[in-house]
């Protein structure tokens, strides 16, 4: 496992005993290791962290940080551990879900190296069905990318989770938090990121999704009404139709923009 100075990892840590040691074992087994894990206990009150300090330990990895008891607390230690990333690039990764390719942190970095143009870039991925034992892709799988904008965000849910993100360091610098008690919005991430450059979808699979758990985009109303005030409510058509397929209504848009708006 060679070691790069890119890319942060970030593991969101919630309550994830039962997948903990696996989601860390998807991170140490990367061609491309992250030059540091960063993990953000966000409230957790089982033994999720004692699991994943054991594990890191078990591999002799020492570049490590808890982010959480005595920093803050729920889900501020999301936001000290983007606030202390010191690679290039952000991965996150849900201690619910897992990495299934170990080339993963290697096709986002050698895509974003070459792609200068693009803030962040997303891979195709696996939801698994644990009732089941089922597993279906997001998208057809190929080598192939797209690129995303932010209708596409809105109206798609291009990402669906963390999991799948790598984001350029500097394209979330100033990002809004949405307070301790409200679960981290990857929907919110995704539409920041956007705001300067297009993000870019990877159609190789590279994550496995696990339903029913795990730092999911939050789509109740005060999450829709807050990314849509962030927008400045240039895309208040579409947050309303995505609104009325959830079948959750909103504030109408403003005679003005805000100051929370994209500059």
């Amino acid at each position: 496992m060679s070691a790069t100075a890119k890319t942060s990892a970030i593991l969101i840590a919630r309550n994830n005993e039962r997948t903990a040691h696996r989601a860390v074992d998807s991170i140490l087994y990367q061609i491309d290791s992250p030059c540091e894990i960063l993990i953000a206990d966000c409230g957790c009150s089982d033994n999720t962290i004692e699991i994943v300090r054991e594990r890191l330990k078990e591999a002799g990895w020492d570049r490590y940080t808890v982010l959480g008891a005595g920093e803050g607390n729920d889900y501020t230690a999301f936001h000290f551990a983007i606030a202390r990333a010191k690679g290039e690039y952000i991965a996150f990764l849900d201690a619910n879900d897992w990495w299934s390719r170990s080339d993963k942190l290697r096709i986002q970095i050698s895509f974003l190296d070459r792609h200068r143009e693009c803030s962040a870039a997303f891979t195709n991925f696996f939801f698994f069905d644990p009732d089941r034992l089922a597993f279906s892709a997001r998208d057809a799988i190929s080598d192939k990318y797209s690129y995303v904008n932010t209708r596409d965000i809105i109206l798609n849910n291009i990402s669906c989770g963390f999991s799948v993100s790598m984001y350029r360091s500097a394209s979330l610098f100033g990002i809004p938090t949405l307070g301790s008690n409200m679960p981290p919005d990857c929907w919110m991430f995704d539409i920041f990121a956007s705001r300067k450059a297009p993000l870019a979808f990877l159609h190789s699979a590279c994550v496995v999704h696990q339903l029913g758990g795990g730092a999911s985009r939050a789509t109740g109303q005060q999450a829709i009404e807050f990314n849509d005030e962030l927008t400045g409510w240039r895309f208040h058509e579409e947050f309303s139709r995505l609104a009325s397929v959830l079948g959750v209504e909103i504030k109408p848009s403003p005679n003005s923009f805000g100051s929370r708006a994209f500059r």
